[in-house]
């Protein structure tokens, strides 16, 4: 018999660190989507990050087995992949937006700022400057469309001179 509550499988949940960003959980980025409990099964619902996302299978995999060691082999786990509504940094936890600045990625969303970017620095079609997690100027320089990760760009700190990755805006 299941004893878990809906609560206390988030709580599980929030100890998964993302695979390729491991200062955030798939809680922090809101991608678990529903949890449904009865005596006989859990059954998490996730959407991945993008629907091409390589880490999708063992994140599936981490909760499967992280629910599994709680609750033993006699309950039913399944975890289902939800693609529409498609994920977004709109989702973003407030959480998850502060580990990113203060680990040196700047979160999407909350840190573009309405300015034009010279047409002289502008190497996207990105229309505003996207903030340092550093120094938090505007200053910044889009350096490559694509970071680590698809997911993210790399840009430079045109006052501080560092590097650091922006977390797109999906």
């Amino acid at each position: 018999m299941n004893t878990l509550t809906k609560y206390d499988i988030l709580k599980l949940l929030e100890e998964i660190p993302d695979p390729e960003l491991p200062i955030v959980s798939i809680v922090d980025l809101a991608m678990v989507r529903d949890i449904d409990v009865n005596d006989q099964s859990i059954t998490v619902s996730i959407t991945p990050t993008y629907s091409g996302c390589p880490a999708t299978e063992l994140i599936f995999q981490e909760v499967e087995n992280v629910i599994r060691n709680a609750v033993g082999p006699e309950i039913k786990v399944t975890v289902n992949k939800v693609l529409f509504p498609p994920w977004t940094t709109r989702w973003l936890t407030a959480s998850a937006r502060t580990k990113l600045t203060t680990s040196g990625v700047a979160a999407p969303c909350d840190n573009k700022v309405e300015t034009k970017i010279p047409i002289s620095k502008r190497r996207t079609p990105h229309l505003n400057a996207v903030k340092c997690p550093r120094c938090e100027t505007t200053n910044t320089t889009e350096l490559s469309r694509f970071g680590t990760t698809s997911c993210k760009a790399l840009y430079r700190c045109d006052n501080c001179l560092e590097t650091f990755e922006y977390m797109k805006d999906l």
